[in-house]
C-alpha cells in the first residue's frame, strides 16, 4: 500500500491487532520500523485488542506489514501526517462498547484512533463524529476480529465512541496523538492496509 506520504518527521502508523491471549505488534515491515505497544485489553472468548504504533516511520509507495500474532490474528493499519507525539490512551475489556474517555492534554487539535475487536464480533460501526475505517470479522476457527476509526478533532474535548456490534463482542481501546505544531493542519488518511495473517498456534 501507498504509505510513502507517512515517511519521516510527522508521519504516523498505528496497527490494531486482535488474536488468542496474547498479542504481539508487527513482526516485519518493509521500513524496519520499531513498534511501541500500547496497553493490552482482553477481548472475547480468550482473545485480546491492542495497538502499536510508530512516529516518523521509513514508509515506501510499496509498504508492506506482517502480523506478528500467528494464533488467530488479524491487523489494520492506519497512516497519517501532521503528526507531532503520543498523548494518552485508554482501553476497557469485553463485554464494554466503549474505551473511555479521553481529553487531550493540550487544547487543539489533536487524532483519535479507536479500535474493536479481539473477540467474535461481526459487522462493527461506531458512533458519530468518528469515521470508520476498515474491520476484520471473526472467522470461526480462523481469526479474531479487528474494526478502526478515527476523529480529527479542532478543538480539545472528551471523546469516548460507543462501537456496535451485529453480533458478537469484543475489547475497546483508543489513543489520542497531537500534531506537528499548534496550528499545523492535518493530512488525510494517506493509506490503510490490512494484513489478515492465520497460522496455527
Amino acid at each position: 500500500a501507498d504509505f510513502s506520504a507517512c515517511n519521516g518527521s510527522g508521519g504516523l502508523f498505528i496497527a490494531i491487532i486482535g488474536g488468542l491471549s496474547t498479542v504481539s505488534g508487527p513482526s516485519a515491515d518493509t521500513g524496519s520500523n520499531t513498534w511501541t505497544a500500547l496497553t493490552g485489553q482482553a477481548g472475547a472468548a480468550g482473545g485480546q485488542l491492542r495497538a502499536y504504533y510508530v512516529l516518523a516511520p521509513s514508509a515506501s509507495a510499496t509498504h508492506t506489514f506482517t502480523n506478528g500474532t500467528t494464533s488467530f490474528g488479524s491487523m489494520v493499519v492506519l497512516g497519517f501526517s501532521g503528526v507531532g507525539s503520543f498523548d494518552k490512551e485508554s482501553g476497557s475489556a469485553s463485554p464494554n462498547t466503549q474505551p473511555g474517555s479521553l481529553t487531550p492534554t493540550t487544547d487543539g487539535t489533536s487524532l483519535f484512533v479507536t479500535g474493536k475487536g479481539g473477540g467474535n464480533g461481526v459487522t462493527h460501526s461506531v458512533d458519530s463524529p468518528f469515521t470508520f475505517d476498515k474491520e476484520n470479522d471473526f472467522g470461526s476457527g480462523v481469526n479474531y476480529d479487528t474494526a478502526s476509526a478515527y476523529y480529527i478533532q479542532g478543538s480539545a474535548g472528551a471523546q469516548n465512541p460507543t462501537w456496535t456490534v451485529s453480533s458478537g463482542a469484543g475489547a475497546n481501546i483508543m489513543a489520542v496523538f497531537a500534531p506537528t505544531g499548534a496550528a499545523a493542519t492535518w493530512g488525510q488518511l494517506l493509506g490503510m492496509h490490512t494484513n489478515r495473517l492465520v497460522l496455527p498456534s
